[in-house]
């Protein structure tokens, strides 16, 4: 099911894996929920009714506010990692001394740009928010869940136990759905 490769605990950070409740409902559980006579987390359950009520509230709420395509996403800063550094450093003492061996300095400096180019993170923001906007643009609202518009939209749902269901888009916006203190209650 796709619901189990986006589902993640807000609690311990566990996967939400699908169990068959003992009136042979369908409810979705933390993995650390589940064990031996013990639970090691006591995050919430869900049902498959909740899980398409709130991505169809989700995705109505992105076609009625398009503040949630828009493209000012701050840019996240990189930093400098430990190992990038001491090769830096390593390259600079080469360079500085008296006899330098040109080999070893390129050597050192190949490395360290692997290690940057291992540390550069994909920012596909502004790509992604373009796939959504094209996906919605011709769509009516929504009344029932369309698993294909799901996978199009949706990069992961955090299940929070005091705040519900945190939504995040592929553009990474995130919009959280309030569930109600009763455990098909929603707000």
């Amino acid at each position: 099911s796709i619901w189990s490769s986006l589902l993640v605990c807000g609690e311990c950070g566990q996967a939400y894996r699908k169990y068959t409740g003992k009136r042979r409902t369908i409810e979705w559980k933390c993995r650390h929920s589940v064990g031996q006579n013990h639970s090691l987390c006591d995050n919430r359950f869900l049902s498959e009714q909740q899980l398409e009520q709130g991505f169809v509230r989700t995705i109505n709420q992105v076609m009625k506010h398009p503040v949630y395509l828009n493209q000012d996403f701050i840019k996240e800063p990189v930093f400098e990692s430990s190992t990038e550094r001491k090769l830096t450093l390593q390259i600079g003492e080469l360079l500085a001394g008296q006899s330098c061996d040109a080999q070893e300095v390129k050597q050192l400096a190949f490395r360290r740009a692997a290690v940057q180019y291992q540390m550069i993170p994909m920012d596909d923001r502004a790509y992604q928010n373009e796939k959504i906007a094209d996906v919605l643009k011709e769509l009516p609202l929504q009344t029932e869940c369309n698993m294909t518009l799901l996978e199009q939209t949706i990069r992961r749902i955090v299940v929070k136990k005091q705040t519900g269901l945190q939504f995040y888009l592929k553009n990474g916006r995130s919009i959280t759905i309030p569930i109600g203190e009763g455990a098909y209650e929603w707000q």
